[in-house]
């Protein structure tokens, strides 16, 4: 039920902010609640939590979402580039590789945002970081998200209720999980989780 509910105020605070500059403070802010609900002893008041870190990293946020699109925009602009004009092994190997790299990423980019107090350049490199460091975690995150995709597709009212609140649920255990091995690999012996 708070998936359902966080999946609303996300709909909700995206709209506040004209959907452009409201998607990537509301993915901010979903991330943050989520990762504060883990800990059941902690009582959350989700919509006050969720507009704090919303107004909090508006700008952040949204400088961040905006390099992200303009990435996906070059990218697409790239392939449209090698499809017609026909282009050699090498250079459609390089974009399928950029590419890769690109939505691995993508999957961590938010939990990073929220986890970490850095710069904002620095918050691509970590997440590109995370995701090479941890590629397991990251291929099952973007299996997930795919496959969450057109689960929503053929069934729409699973899209409408947990469409993005669940998707980034399951991000979120997944970071929470590779910080946690971090730390036990930083006390020393490695124990496998």
């Amino acid at each position: 039920m708070k998936l359902a509910y966080l999946n609303g105020l996300w709909l909700l605070f995206t709209a506040c902010g004209v959907l452009v500059f409201g998607w990537a403070p509301a993915t901010a802010a979903l991330h943050s609640v989520l990762r504060k609900l883990r800990d059941p002893t902690k009582e959350v008041a989700i919509f006050r939590e969720f507009a704090h870190v919303y107004k909090q990293n508006f700008f952040k946020a949204t400088g961040i979402g905006t390099m992200f699109v303009l990435g996906i925009g070059a990218l697409l602009v790239s392939y449209v580039g090698l499809v017609t004009m026909a282009a050699p092994l090498l250079m459609r190997f390089m974009f399928l590789s950029v590419a890769c790299f690109y939505v691995i990423m993508s999957v961590f980019l938010f939990p990073v945002l929220i986890s970490s107090r850095c710069r904002t350049f620095s918050v691509f490199k970590l997440s590109f970081l995370y995701g090479v460091g941890h590629l397991h975690y990251a291929v099952i995150g973007i299996v997930f998200v795919f496959g969450f995709f057109f689960l929503s597709l053929t069934i729409p009212t699973v899209g409408i209720f947990f469409g993005v609140s669940l998707p980034a649920w399951f991000v979120c255990q997944l970071f929470v999980k590779m910080e946690e091995g971090q730390k036990v690999q930083v006390g020393g012996v490695r124990k496998v989780a």
